[in-house]
């Protein structure tokens, strides 16, 4: 399959992400209308691509758009890559693929650290839990610099605020299997080295969560329904598929075999058979 070919994800990371905080733009139409159903376009949005998409699903955050970067900045120009952000970038994605939080956190500016309290911890554990699931980047990664100058818009809004103003945008994009991945960082330079900036929620996004709770543990359970109820050969099929990291065929094909509509549904049972070969292995 061509990389055009391959359908994009969109991370960053969040125990902050995956869904990271930072590239979370104008992430959110409407969080927790919690109206999953069967993940269809919403009228006035898309659903996000990829990671992002099956986080919010399974948080019961409803329907929302998901940008790509932290900041519209079209008009900024690409900057050549630094070495001290090359490194930053080198730490972040060991940290991420060793699953080392402690590591990712010594990363962030102390800012975005001050936004996990005692009263919203869970919110940011949810987050950590889908980003220790994920694949780990490969190192054929592309990176992209963009400044972001006084006069830029960041794509921040009622749902999401940065604590700390982000002087640059970094984009990392990879392939893994079927999928083209992109993982966004804010970074900023203070004290002589450089931070990621993460953004964070605020009261409303946390009241939105909240009250999706009961969404979220009958979207957990209808999934686990939904695997449970897969029998061979389909589930050798779907498992082989997945062993070689093609989710979205994976997808397709129970989609098919099931007559489910395609759509969110489809992709979360994918990734808890994911995750259920991983527990058994």
């Amino acid at each position: 399959m061509s990389r055009e070919g391959r359908r994009e994800s969109f991370t960053t990371f969040g125990h902050r992400l995956l869904f990271g905080g930072n590239g979370w733009g104008k992430t959110f139409l409407s969080i927790i209308a919690s109206d999953t159903r069967d993940g269809q376009t919403r009228p006035g949005g898309r659903w996000m691509k990829g990671n992002c998409e099956i986080w919010l699903a399974a948080l019961g955050l409803g329907a929302f758009l998901c940008s790509s970067s932290v900041a519209q900045t079209t008009n900024s120009p690409v900057q050549k890559q630094t070495a001290s952000m090359r490194e930053l970038v080198v730490e972040y994605l060991a940290a991420r693929n060793a699953k080392d939080l402690p590591r990712l956190k010594s990363l962030l500016h102390p800012k975005s650290l001050e936004c996990i309290t005692a009263e919203n911890k869970d919110f940011y554990d949810d987050r950590t839990t889908l980003l220790l699931n994920e694949d780990r980047v490969p190192t054929n990664y592309e990176l992209k610099i963009t400044p972001l100058r006084g006069t830029d818009e960041l794509s921040q809004n009622r749902y999401f605020e940065f604590p700390v103003r982000p002087s640059h945008q970094i984009e990392i994009k990879y392939s893994l299997g079927e999928d083209n991945g992109m993982i966004v960082l804010a970074v900023v330079h203070e004290s002589g080295r450089w931070y990621e900036v993460d953004s964070c929620a605020t009261r409303e996004t946390l009241k939105n969560y909240r009250e999706g709770e009961a969404a979220r543990r009958a979207q957990a359970e209808k999934i686990k329904a939904l695997v449970t109820a897969i029998k061979e050969p389909l589930r050798s099929e779907l498992q082989a598929l997945i062993r070689e990291q093609k989710y979205q065929t994976a997808r397709a094909k129970y989609e098919q075999a099931t007559g489910q509509t395609p759509g969110i549904n489809g992709m979360l049972v994918i990734r808890e058979l994911k995750a259920e070969l991983k527990r058994n292995n």
